[in-house]
């Protein structure tokens, strides 16, 4: 029901702070159910997540992390694709730019979307000052 008013109210451009309201209620009611998801799907093993490497431009590279960005600000699931193909892009000899990274795969976990595009902010600094 929570998710039905959140439609009305963005549909009927009902102020903004009834709209952040609903979509913090929301929020919190689909961290709960990911949450339980996430507690009977057994996490994948160690090693089996192998990265292919993807040589890439810096404005390759550039451009895929501002449509993450984007993706991140919209929610939207496909972000963690985007974010795949970022991090096998990265420079092998860039541990600084791998740690980002595995802190932007943590916040996903968590779904800390806002976290994620933070240090995906950080991340794209970085990359800009290499």
């Amino acid at each position: 029901r929570k998710l039905q008013d959140l439609e009305l109210a963005i549909r009927e451009a009902s102020g903004s702070g009834k709209i952040e309201s609903l979509l913090n209620s929301a929020n919190t009611d689909l961290s709960v159910c990911l949450a339980a998801i996430d507690a009977h799907v057994p996490p994948p093993e160690a090693g089996t997540q192998e990265i292919s490497r993807i040589d890439a431009t810096p404005g390759e590279l550039a451009a895929l992390i501002q449509n993450a960005l984007v993706q991140l600000n919209e929610f939207d699931a496909g972000a963690e694709d985007s974010l795949a193909k970022i991090h096998s892009m990265l420079p092998r000899n860039d541990p600084h730019a791998h740690q980002i990274m595995a802190h932007i795969t943590q916040c996903l976990e968590r779904y800390e979307y806002e976290s994620a595009r933070n240090a995906l902010v950080e991340l794209a600094n970085h990359m800009a000052s290499r």
